[in-house]
């Protein structure tokens, strides 16, 4: 019996770092695309090394953390940490960059926009059900433009 549950322990341990590897790969790539997002507008600003490394810093931290990490949970929280380490930085290039001559334009407030959060079923089966869908985020997008929000879509 104690051979059965060896067995079993080890079969569960391998499914559940097969998960894990999987998380861990989609966490680094989400954080990859958001590091390859802020640099990108670092570039478009002409942003020095030093700025640059500084704003970027953050974000690969985040990324050698999740590769060290064997909890999906912990790699989940450490993901939406970085969502909010991007949008910080992407508040501090604007801030940087602000044209310092003539009135002073307010940095917009920024809004994230899920469009999965606006489906009204599981799955889209007709015309009419992605139409419906389609209408939802176009509303919502568009309330949030007329609103004078900044929209981040996840």
């Amino acid at each position: 019996m104690l051979k059965e549950v060896n067995n079993l322990v080890a079969t569960v341990e391998v499914f559940n770092e097969k998960l894990v590897a999987e998380k861990q790969k989609s966490a680094m790539d989400e954080i990859d695309n958001k590091i390859k997002q802020a640099s990108k507008v670092l570039n478009e600003k002409g942003a020095d090394d030093h700025f640059k490394n500084k704003t970027l810093l953050p974000l690969q931290n985040f990324k050698k953390k999740i590769e060290t990490e064997y909890s999906i949970p912990q790699i989940s929280y450490s993901v939406n940490e970085s969502h909010e380490m991007f949008e910080d930085a992407l508040e501090n290039i604007e801030e940087k960059f602000r044209p310092a001559a003539g009135p002073e334009k307010p940095i917009k407030k920024t809004t994230t926009i899920k469009p999965a959060d606006f489906k009204q079923k599981a799955y889209l089966d007709t015309e009419e059900d992605v139409t419906v869908f389609i209408e939802a985020v176009k509303s919502e997008l568009l309330k949030a433009i007329n609103d004078n929000l900044r929209i981040r879509v996840l």
